[in-house]
């Protein structure tokens, strides 16, 4: 099995899922593209984009029966996993391949959503492994919008499957920023996803033309007895009975899983399932499956294993019994562009009149910078030994750079100095979710190379080289090089051109490049030691 359309919930996150998380959409969504902000967007913790890319649930009521769901009931077949183990203090990842047990996220055995989405499965275990037959002049169907398909056969299959069983496609999707969150509601007729006990903080997702939907939230529990006060991260997803869905979700071993049956305060049963640090709770009703993926995080952005009180909380705090209803599509689009009129007229409002918005990055000077940045407070949560920063006259104008990281070798964010004002121009690997880790070094003749493994590439690891350049209008620098090593199949590839596909080449190119960017060594001081002014 090549990963798609597969969740690997409890163990490791299947690559494209976190790059599709950008974009607010999961594996079988057409593109969309980000909504760009007048306002300069803090970098996006990893938490919420991972939590965002994985959706999982269960729990079954049929039919005034009501009994206790297993996983058992769920195998649809395995998978091959690649997992990668970071060693921190040589930064090296090492790949260990891993047999995984594959749950239907649709139904129990023998119901027609179990027989499709297994069929899906065994589709998937022997077509285009290496992923050779991408189409980039594929159209969707537009009620395919749903999947993540990328060539005619691969749609023709998800019709087989949906005449088979007498299923209809997912349908027409509509995604939605968090400033439009609140169509959801309206659109689908609802009640509130969450009862007393949780307090929603943010959430972005899709919803279909039928009133299935896939969100990814933030949320606290406002409970005393909560042990983690920490905001939790979740991906909730929605399918009617009457729908074709391929999501899919990979647990280390169903044998060795913990998990184990919750009743509701409401009587609703769920399937609450644990495995170290990631969580699942499922729902499976009688006219829809609803799933849930859970993560937590400490200070440190770590992730962290919940009790299982806590679990139990989180559950409670969820709305299991919501029975959307099919949205009138032309009053969601004039939903949407009401809520977009309103967010732009707010951006509007901050950019006019800037009384009303201090910007923390925007400081007379490096120190009053280091005591207000929001980018720098964010980064002092993933230090465990404190801030590192050096000053570098990158370009040889007489003005030294500010760059700050949490090693003494790398950095992660840059500034400069502009009309006597700090400027923020670079924050990389520490900051995307397309990283599992990232390190960002200086080199020769104003270079910025982030070198990383890239987890949306298929686990490659990634040489990224980026010109310094304070002279762009946007924060953004642009790309020179891009070099990555593919571990599994030890292969090469290059990217010179950012618009362009990567092509492989041979290990000595590959050196070459890398050769051609030599680094330069930074002098990182603690940052407690920066000059008083």
């Amino acid at each position: 099995m090549n990963g798609k359309d597969i969740l690997t919930a409890l163990s490791g996150i299947d690559a494209k899922y976190v790059s599709e998380a950008e974009y607010c959409s999961i594996s079988g969504g057409g593109e969309s593209a980000p909504v760009k902000s007048t306002r300069r967007p803090r970098p996006m913790r990893r938490p919420l984009l991972i939590a965002a890319l994985i959706a999982l649930m269960l729990l079954l009521v049929g039919c005034a029966v009501v009994y206790a769901l297993n996983l058992r009931d769920l195998k649809v077949g395995q998978s091959t996993v690649t997992r990668y183990n970071l060693d921190p203090q040589s930064n090296q990842v090492t790949p260990t391949e891993l047999t995984m047990d594959v749950i239907s996220l649709q139904g129990i055995q023998g119901s027609p959503n179990f027989l499709a989405a297994r069929e899906w499965c065994e589709f998937e275990q022997s077509y285009d492994p290496e992923q050779k037959l991408i189409d980039n002049s594929f159209v969707y169907p537009g009620e395919y919008e749903g999947y993540y398909l990328y060539n005619q056969e691969m749609a023709d299959k998800v019709t087989e499957l949906c005449e088979k069983y007498s299923l209809k496609p997912l349908g027409k999707t509509v995604r939605m920023q968090n400033y439009q969150f609140d169509v959801l509601y309206k659109a689908l007729g609802m009640e509130s996803l969450f009862r007393e006990g949780a307090q929603l903080e943010d959430g972005v997702g899709y919803f279909t033309e039928y009133g299935n939907f896939n969100l990814m939230v933030q949320f606290t529990l406002t409970s005393a007895e909560a042990q983690h006060k920490d905001p939790f991260y979740a991906t909730m997803r929605y399918v009617g009975k009457e729908y074709f869905d391929t999501m899919n979700a990979v647990v280390d071993s169903i044998g060795s899983t913990e998990n184990w049956n919750y009743t509701l305060a409401d009587g609703t049963q769920v399937l609450l399932v644990q495995n170290e640090k990631s969580t699942l709770i499922l729902c499976d009703r009688s006219d829809a499956f609803l799933s849930v993926f859970l993560e937590a995080y400490d200070q440190t952005w770590q992730t962290v294993s919940l009790a299982k009180r806590d679990i139990e909380l989180a559950a409670e705090g969820l709305n299991f019994t919501v029975k959307p209803q099919q949205p009138d599509m032309s009053q969601v689009d004039r939903m949407l562009a009401e809520a977009e009129q309103a967010h732009q007229e707010a951006m509007a409002a901050v950019s006019s009149d800037p009384e009303d918005y201090v910007d923390p990055e925007i400081c007379d000077s490096y120190g009053a910078l280091l005591a207000s940045s929001e980018f720098i407070r964010g980064l002092k949560n993933d230090a465990q030994d404190g801030l590192y920063y050096s000053l570098v006259d990158i370009n040889g104008d007489g003005t030294e750079e500010l760059l700050v990281g949490i090693d003494q070798d790398s950095f992660s964010l840059l500034y400069t100095m502009e009309k006597g004002k700090t400027r923020f121009l670079h924050s990389g690997g520490s900051s995307s979710t397309d990283y599992l880790f990232a390190r960002d070094y200086l080199c020769e003749d104003g270079i910025i190379e982030i070198y990383a493994l890239h987890i949306s590439a298929g686990g490659a690891f990634e040489h990224c080289y980026e010109r310094f350049a304070p002279e762009e209008k946007e924060d953004i620098l642009p790309v020179v090089d891009v070099v990555r090593y593919h571990a599994v199949d030890d292969r090469w590839y290059s990217r010179p051109d950012i618009m362009e596909d990567e092509k492989e080449i041979s290990e000595e190119e590959a050196q070459a490049i890398l050769a051609s960017h030599p680094r330069v060594e930074l002098n990182m001081k603690p940052i407690s030691e920066f000059p008083a002014e």
